[in-house]
């Protein structure tokens, strides 16, 4: 069976599909919230988050 949902085109309704829109069905209302905090991890943080080599000149940018 195909259904037109809110979030795209027409889908197939299968039990995979089913289950993945019942998840994104629950999140589609909005969050309300009074404030965000946002802060900049220091240079040191940053480091730590890397590791290994760059192999491919193209995965630079």
């Amino acid at each position: 069976m195909l259904t037109d949902r809110p979030f795209g085109s027409l889908i197939r309704e299968d039990k995979p599909t089913k289950d993945l829109w019942g998840i994104l069905d629950r999140h589609a209302k909005p969050i309300t919230f009074d404030a965000i905090r946002i802060k900049l991890a220091s240079p040191e943080k940053i480091r730590g988050w890397s590791h290994g080599e760059v192999k491919k000149p193209e995965t630079i940018n």
